[in-house]
Formats: structure tokens, C-alpha cells, sequence
């Protein structure tokens, strides 16, 4: 069951990803420059309040959990952050390899 609920996050993630990046395609297109929709841009688009408190838990972690690592982390493109969350959610789902030459009848 938990494998199943990985799988379907797995492909919103992918999804989302392929959204992100025909979304940045059409909006780079229009304007004739590179427009890509970063990871913060697109957190503080669909929850500000979450963006904040993440600031505010990562800044009362570590001093420099927020701006050398996670805001370099939540600069990469929304395409990219969510296509390899996507695939990370599709490894950990992945059904587990046969065992070849034991006998799984005891």
C-alpha cells in the first residue's frame, strides 16, 4: 500500500515537473529571454506562509542552514526539483529484485 502512495506522488511529482517546464518553455518564448521558474519562486507562488517558516526553522537550525545551503538548493529550476523528486519517490517505490538460484518454497 505504501508502495502504491509512492508510485502515485512519484508521478504528481513528474507530472508537475513536465508542467513546470512547458510552463517555463511558454514563458521564455513570450518574453524572448530565459525564464525559469525557480524552486522558492514556485514555494512562495503556491504557500508564502510555508516559505517563511521554512526561513525561520532553518535560520533557528543553523545559522548557515538557510542561505549558503538551502537557498542555493531552492534556487535550482521547479522543473528540475521536481522531476528528481519524482525519480527519487519512483527508486525508493520500486518493487524489490528477485533473489535467482534460492528456492522461495521452504
Amino acid at each position: 500500500m505504501i508502495r502504491f502512495l509512492l508510485r502515485g506522488a512519484a508521478l504528481f511529482f513528474l507530472a508537475g515537473g513536465f508542467a513546470a517546464f512547458v510552463l517555463d518553455g511558454t514563458r521564455s518564448i513570450a518574453t524572448r529571454r530565459l525564464a525559469i521558474l525557480d524552486i522558492f519562486e514556485l514555494g512562495t507562488l503556491l504557500a508564502p506562509h510555508a516559505m517563511v517558516g521554512l526561513r525561520l526553522w532553518a535560520e533557528k537550525l543553523h545559522p548557515w542552514a538557510w542561505d549558503p545551503v538551502l537557498l542555493a538548493a531552492l534556487k535550482l529550476p521547479a522543473c528540475l526539483g521536481l522531476t528528481m523528486l519524482g525519480c527519487l519517490l519512483l527508486s525508493i517505490a520500486r518493487p524489490p529484485k528477485a533473489v535467482i538460484g534460492y528456492s522461495s518454497r521452504s
